[in-house]
């Protein structure tokens, strides 16, 4: 860690200045951007010291009043604190390029049980997509749902994305009509225990439903329908599926990230998102829980599009500091 040069700041400029309101004597985390950081420049304009960290072991660094610090390394969040409440500025420059298979460095851990997250819902009666970085701990039970993701009530909704361990592959229904019956099914592969996995669902009414494990096209199929169910549920990341789908668990593991569109992404935009997924195609993009705004404070994971922010019910933060092999 070094202070920062004029350079630097020069070179970034006003715009891509942010400032950071309100920093005070406990320890807030802070969230800079969507993907990883390369380079992080705090200056210190009030009156009192600010302490940083980038991790839960780093010593803390002190900026001094009048003073800035340039912190370089693959920083997806810092750490601040104050001796008084006061304002700081940040400038930073974004990792051009990032390795899809690398573990984000936090995450929500879900007990199995109870925990789960809840998002105010939006309407695609035409088409969607919705994407999923997550790890699962262990295999369900023979016979059991165990939950990923829903937009679903008790007899119908828009889609359902879950692990069936019926036949030990990720599975996902989607709806084109208001009975129960009016459904699709996809069927996926096994998910990898203990290791990242990235899912992705698109549908488009009157075309064509597909679903992606870790890049790879697994389960497609055509949408009888020129449109799809409107509702208004919820989306909750975590809760088993219930209702009709008998025996069902709510999700054991860690969710790192959660995005929606309100179109069907196309196979090129598909591979992108998996290729960069910090850095997604944001063409109809309504919701983006990153892993790197969840706020476990205030039980709230902050949607990065601003639109619907997701209440945390249960479910830990957990740091992973190392990336997988």
């Amino acid at each position: 860690m070094a202070y920062g040069s004029n350079a630097f700041r020069d070179e970034l400029g006003r715009r891509d200045m942010t400032t950071i309101r309100g920093v005070d004597t406990t320890e807030r985390i802070f969230y800079i951007s969507p993907h990883f950081i390369r380079e992080l420049l705090i200056r210190n304009d009030g009156t009192y010291n600010v302490y940083v960290r980038l991790g839960e072991g780093d010593n803390p660094l002190t900026i001094k009043p009048g003073e800035e610090a340039n912190l370089s390394g693959e920083i997806a969040y810092f750490l601040a604190s104050s001796d008084g409440t006061q304002n700081i500025d940040i400038l930073y420059r974004p990792t051009k390029k990032l390795i899809a298979t690398k573990v984000p460095p936090i995450g929500l851990a879900f007990d199995g049980v109870d925990d789960n997250v809840i998002i105010p819902g939006h309407d695609a009666t035409h088409a969607f997509s919705i994407e999923v970085m997550l790890k699962f701990h262990e295999k369900a039970p023979y016979g059991v749902y165990e939950g990923i993701v829903k937009k679903f009530g008790t007899s119908e909704g828009q889609y359902v994305l879950a692990w069936d361990s019926w036949g030990d592959k990720i599975s996902a229904f989607v709806w084109y009509g208001t009975s129960w019956r009016n459904k699709v099914l996809l069927r996926g592969v096994s998910p990898s225990l203990q290791k990242t996995n990235f899912i992705q669902l698109t549908a488009e009414a009157g075309e064509s439903a597909y679903l992606f494990q870790n890049g790879e096209l697994y389960g497609s199929t055509s949408v009888p329908s020129n449109s799809l169910p409107s509702t208004e549920y919820d989306v909750n990341i975590g809760s088993g599926p219930r209702g009709w789908f008998g025996a069902s668990r709510a999700f054991s593991g860690v969710f790192y990230m959660f995005r929606s569109y309100n179109r069907a992404l196309n196979k090129r935009e598909l591979k992108h998102n998996h290729q960069n997924p910090y850095i997604p195609v944001e063409k109809g993009l309504v919701s983006y829980l990153s892993p790197y705004s969840i706020d476990i404070v205030n039980s709230t994971w902050h949607d990065m599009k601003g639109n619907a922010h997701g209440t945390i019910l249960g479910a830990r933060l957990v740091e992973v500091w190392r990336p997988e092999q």
